[in-house]
């Protein structure tokens, strides 16, 4: 069980049993270089050799529908170094988008220690462009140079399924390590993104994957190839670089990679991670054939140091190590605790409800391309937001101030690697949700999610006000992708404390 203040956190019967963390190491074997400027990340210097030649691969005809068996044995007859297992969520608007991801793909594929495989699901929408096709199917990618189709042989053809269905995630990772075994894994889910909203929308089912669904294909999944975590769970998707997923998925994976703002529509650089330079992948080839460790920490170091490359697609990304989120959870129950108690003593200046949510709303916040949009445009990073109220004049509480120390540095800690352009210098890694008008947590589904069992943080986002939204239908709608353009006519926009509008403060505590 997350080790919560028994004074401060409220009561989760029947909760999963903590797996013993492993602690990334570490592991440099090439000279490490601290960036300067706004980057704020550590790059692993990794040479580049030839490449390999590609693999004889045969082009299968379409096997029978897998099924999972109550124990699922996969190969163990000389496994590759690593997979990489892509989910591309591709029945919506983003569809052309993983079609020319597919395309970069094939720049460099599977080689003699990586397999790189791909579910790509493109529903029945009229297609455009790239070998179009209805439905999904799998793909053990290869080298091609051809830049109109996709030439990587079918190796299933699924037909129209559900990508929303935590089920078709959990059978698409299974079959992948059944057929492909590897000793590390990074799996990456493809698609739009909502923080803990959802992921991996499907416009044909009209559904969306919530945060607890994704948890329990992951850890289904595990448990069915015997793994303890999964070395990397990133999501090239919008919105996801967040405290509430990452706590979701702390107890399947050892890093997780994501954005706290909404991606370009290209989303993450495959071309150049994956595709035509192909860099990481040449250097975990290179490394292996001297018989070098590649660890999980540095290929996650090397992904967040090829998105710098293109901020105008990815203004953040960042790499967590998921086995500090029970600490930031722990810091973030205390410091919501405090404001509670704060809160109730009805006194001014003290760090209340109200302070909190004029802090809030002076902090970095995302979905900038449309701003305030909800709840996206309520996400604000937690470390930004840490500093603020550590540093304002207004919060005379010395408790409080405490309590936001542990959360900052708590959170620092987790911190792998991280970048962000110059329209968010106030970014550090990790975003939150802290609503500064009328919270609608169970609304969006934010009361389901672990982060909101195990912390006192939902009830202090209600505190003092009644709990709005509890009726109101909602049904997931993609954030607006990031426009460099938009964003750039009004980089220091801030939403309004309406409170205060509405209120003004000496009022509401009168």
């Amino acid at each position: 069980m997350t080790n919560i203040n028994p004074l401060t956190h409220k009561n989760h019967i029947n909760h999963k049993t903590t797996i013993k963390k492993k602690k990334v190491k570490e592991e440099v074997q090439d000279k490490v270089i601290m960036s300067e400027g706004s980057l704020n990340l550590k790059e692993v210097n990794l040479k580049s050799l030839q490449t390999y030649s590609k693999e004889a691969i045969e082009v299968e005809n379409k096997p029978a529908p897998f099924t999972q068996t109550e124990n699922t044995s996969f190969k163990t007859d000389s496994p590759k170094e690593w997979n990489i297992v892509i989910y591309m969520a591709g029945d919506n608007t983003l569809e052309e988008s993983m079609a020319k991801n597919m395309v970069d793909l094939e720049r460099y594929g599977s080689s003699k220690s990586i397999n790189i495989l791909v579910q790509f699901d493109r529903g029945s929408r009229q297609h455009r462009g790239i070998s179009p096709w209805d439905g999904a199917r799998r793909f053990y990618v290869t080298k091609s140079d051809n830049p109109d189709d996709i030439i990587s042989p079918v190796k299933m053809d699924l037909g129209d399924i559900n990508t929303a269905n935590p089920d078709e995630l959990k059978e698409f990772i299974i079959w992948a390590h059944k057929e492909y075994p590897a000793k590390h894994t990074l799996l990456i889910v493809s698609n739009h993104g909502g923080g803990f909203a959802g992921v991996a929308n499907d416009d044909s089912e009209k559904s969306v994957m919530s945060l607890p669904d994704l948890a329990r294909a992951l850890d289904e999944a595990k448990k069915a190839l015997g793994k303890d975590k999964f070395d990397i769970v990133g999501f090239d998707c919008c919105l996801m670089g967040q405290t509430e997923v990452a706590y979701e998925i702390k107890d399947h994976a050892g890093i997780m990679i994501g954005s706290e703002e909404a991606e370009g529509n290209g989303g993450w650089p495959y071309s150049s991670i994956f595709g035509e330079n192909g860099k990481l992948l040449k250097s975990i080839d290179s490394m292996v054939r001297r018989q070098v460790n590649i660890t999980p920490e540095m290929v996650a170091k090397k992904i967040i140091n090829e998105s710098t490359k293109i901020q105008d697609q990815l203004p953040t990304l960042s790499a967590i190590d998921l086995s500090k989120m029970d600490t930031i959870a722990k810091a973030a129950s205390d410091f919501a605790g405090e404001v509670i108690k704060n809160t109730k003593e009805l006194t001014s200046n003290n760090g209340n409800i109200d302070d909190i949510r004029k802090i809030a709303s002076q902090s970095e916040s995302y979905s900038k391309t449309i701003p305030f949009i909800e709840p996206y445009g309520q996400y604000r990073d937690v470390i930004d937001f840490a500093e603020k109220v550590i540093k304002s004049p207004d919060i005379q509480s010395p408790g409080l101030k405490e309590k936001a120390v542990a959360l900052l540095k708590a959170t620092q800690t987790a911190i792998i690697a991280e970048q962000h352009s110059e329209f968010y210098k106030d970014s550090n890694g990790l975003s939150v949700y802290i609503p500064t008008d009328k919270p609608k947590p169970q609304k969006y589904g934010y009361t389901k999610t672990e982060w909101a069992k195990d912390t006192l943080w939902d009830e202090m986002m209600i505190e003092g006000q009644i709990m709005t939204g509890k009726k109101e239908k909602w049904i997931f709608v993609p954030p607006p992708l990031f426009d460099k353009e938009i964003v750039k006519q009004k980089p220091d926009t801030k939403p309004p404390d309406l409170m205060d509008l509405i209120t003004p403060k000496e009022t509401r505590n009168a």
